[in-house]
Formats: structure tokens, C-alpha cells, sequence
């Protein structure tokens, strides 16, 4: 390679602008023009064209050589082009970046941490039509609106858990610290807080039913299956003792599952005839605990008839009964002339 020289760099420029780009009339090949307005430089290139001066750095080691630089480089299609500056190399280090439009890269941005710090509305978009088109990967990614703006309760985080699930949280603990809200996972929903919603909560998984209930284990379940009515119905017409008290062994029932507290709606409804006037009595009663429940009296002449009803708590399994009495020797009522029983004791399960 041979060195011709030397080389004298001229310069020009123009009074009111910015100088533009020398052509190759105004200078001779290898010539070095410098615009004393603006600094540019270019380079003769055997009058052919002139070519902008610009830094280009090298380095070599086992991997062979590498470069990196700064050029000029355009932006748009035609007629519709702009210049701009293109900085290639393996690697760009800046200690400070401002820009007053856009910052667009094709390929991997990756820095130590990211502030947004302007008052304008800050947006994360894409046109993407990919399934996840923008995604946030971490150990626990974290979104809030912390800031001096947001204190308390009134500062709300989300975040997704290596292996625990979306978690919700606020500031509303003792002294502003975090409290949690919900947690959400493949496995449960657990929520902290009071559940409102405004549209009526659904459980489509279920049969249709109006009443619900839980099985050993807790879970909802469809409340006709365990809940109803358990009716007993009298067999045949009885005849009382007058002023002994019977017990009607068709009017029992056995409600109730060990270790559960249940509520039971309890309705017995007695029919009774004679000769002349009476009285005629009853009552419901606990018999596995030994408590009288309830009970009502009337009188009439033939046919007379009362009803009594009580809602109870019980636990455990409880057998009722139900027992009569009369001051004469009334006949208890089976059926009425419409085939309907007359008396019958029904147990329904509230709760």
C-alpha cells in the first residue's frame, strides 16, 4: 500500500447555514474538505464521489477481527427518505440516553432496571397477533402503583409466584405493610377479603337446585341430595287411653350425621275423633336427648284437629318422636275422607 501526501485538509463554509456536502468540482482526489461550520469532513474519493470521514474502531484476538463504528445510514422509502446514524459494532455502552422520539429496537433490550418518570401515560402495546404477545417472565414479576401518590390500603400489588399462583395484595396492614387479598392457583382460590359481586355469584358445575349443601369434606354440593323432607305418615287408627299418654311409633324419624351440626324445621299435625266433646294434646319430642320440643292442645266435639311447629338445632344423629294424650278415649285419625293422612310428622333440614 503507498502513502501520497502530504495531505492539506481545506475547509469551507457558508455564512447563513449549515455547510452541505462539497462536491467532487470543488476539490482534487485524496483531498480532505472540512466544513469549519459544522465539522463534517469528507474524503475525495478519485473524484468519483465524497465520502464522509467517520470513526471506525478495531480490535483482534482469538476470535479474529472485529469492528465497530459510526455511519450514516437512511430512514423511510422513497421520496420519502431521511437520514440517520447507525452506531454497529457488537455492543453499545452509554451512561446516559435521551430521546425525544421514538427508541425502536429489533432485537433484545436488556438493562438492570427501567423508570418511567415523565407524567405521561405510560403504555405497553404490540401488534402482535401471537398467543402471549407481550409477556412478563420472572420469579415473581410484580405490578403496583407504589409512589408517593399511593399509600395504604389504597396501594395494590399483583404478582405471580413460582409455585404458589397470581397473588393480590395491599398496603393496609399495620403501619402500611403488605397484607394479602387473594391468592389464585391451579388448585384453590383463597380470598382474604369480603367477596361482592354485583352480578350474583354461579355455580355452574352444579345440578339446577334451590338449596345447596356441603358434603364431610366442605365442598358444595347439591343440597336435594342431602337435604328434604322426611315425612311419616300414621299407619292405622289408634285408640288413647283416656288420660295416658301414647306414644305414636309410626311418627318417628332419624335425622342427622355424626359431627355435624344441623338445623331441622319439625311439623306434626294430629287428627282426632269421639263420641262427644275432648281434648286432645301432643308434643315432639328429642328422644335421644330427652327434650321436649313442642307441643299444643285443643277440645271439640267428634272430630277435632292441631297442628305445632319448631325449628331445632341438633348434632349428631337424633331420633324425635311424637307423643299423644287425651282426657277420653279419642281415636287417633289415619286418613281423611280424601285419602289424604291426617296425621303425619315431617322433619325438614334447614341447614
Amino acid at each position: 500500500m503507498s502513502l501520497t501526501g502530504p495531505v492539506i485538509p481545506k475547509t469551507f463554509h457558508q455564512p447563513n447555514s449549515a455547510g452541505p456536502t462539497p462536491t467532487v468540482t470543488s476539490s482534487i482526489a485524496g483531498e480532505i474538505i472540512t466544513c469549519s461550520n459544522t465539522g463534517r469532513m469528507w474524503v475525495n474519493n478519485r473524484d468519483t464521489s465524497m465520502v464522509p470521514v467517520r470513526p471506525e474502531f478495531t480490535f483482534t484476538d482469538l476470535g479474529g477481527e472485529t469492528l465497530a463504528g459510526v455511519r450514516s445510514t437512511l430512514f423511510g422509502s422513497f421520496p420519502f427518505q431521511s437520514c440517520g446514524v447507525e452506531i454497529y459494532g457488537g455492543g453499545l455502552r452509554v451512561g446516559r440516553v435521551e430521546s425525544s422520539g421514538d427508541v425502536i429496537s429489533t432485537s433484545t433490550m436488556q438493562c438492570a432496571a427501567f423508570s418511567m418518570n415523565s407524567a405521561s401515560t405510560f403504555s405497553v402495546t404490540t401488534s402482535s397477533a401471537a398467543a402471549n404477545p407481550i409477556h412478563l417472565r420472572a420469579l415473581k414479576p410484580t405490578m403496583s402503583n407504589d409512589g408517593t401518590t399511593a399509600t395504604g390500603a389504597n396501594r395494590y400489588w399483583f404478582s405471580v409466584t413460582n409455585s404458589l399462583g397470581c397473588e393480590f395484595g395491599d398496603s393496609g396492614g399495620v403501619s402500611g405493610t403488605y397484607r394479602l387479598n387473594a391468592v389464585i392457583s391451579g388448585t384453590k382460590a383463597q380470598f382474604e377479603r369480603v367477596i361482592e359481586a354485583n352480578d350474583g355469584v354461579k355455580l355452574t358445575d352444579l345440578p339446577s337446585a334451590y338449596i345447596l349443601g356441603t358434603d364431610v369434606n366442605g365442598t358444595i354440593v347439591n343440597g336435594l341430595s342431602n337435604f328434604g323432607d322426611v315425612t311419616q305418615v300414621l299407619a292405622t287408627d289408634l285408640t288413647l287411653v283416656a288420660n295416658t299418654a301414647l306414644e305414636l311409633g309410626d311418627l318417628r324419624v332419624i335425622v342427622g350425621t355424626a359431627g355435624q351440626t344441623q338445623k331441622w324445621l319439625l311439623t306434626a299435625t294430629i287428627s282426632s275423633n269421639h263420641s262427644g266433646n275432648h281434648n286432645v294434646e301432643f308434643k315432639i319430642q328429642d328422644h335421644t336427648n330427652s327434650v321436649d320440643i313442642v307441643g299444643s292442645k285443643t277440645s271439640g266435639s267428634a272430630f277435632a284437629s292441631l297442628c305445632g311447629t319448631s325449628v331445632y338445632t341438633i348434632t349428631g344423629e337424633v331420633q324425635f318422636r311424637v307423643w299423644v294424650q287425651s282426657s277420653h278415649t279419642a281415636t287417633i285419625q289415619r286418613l281423611n275422607g280424601l285419602g289424604v293422612p291426617s296425621t303425619t310428622f315431617t322433619a325438614t333440614r334447614l341447614a
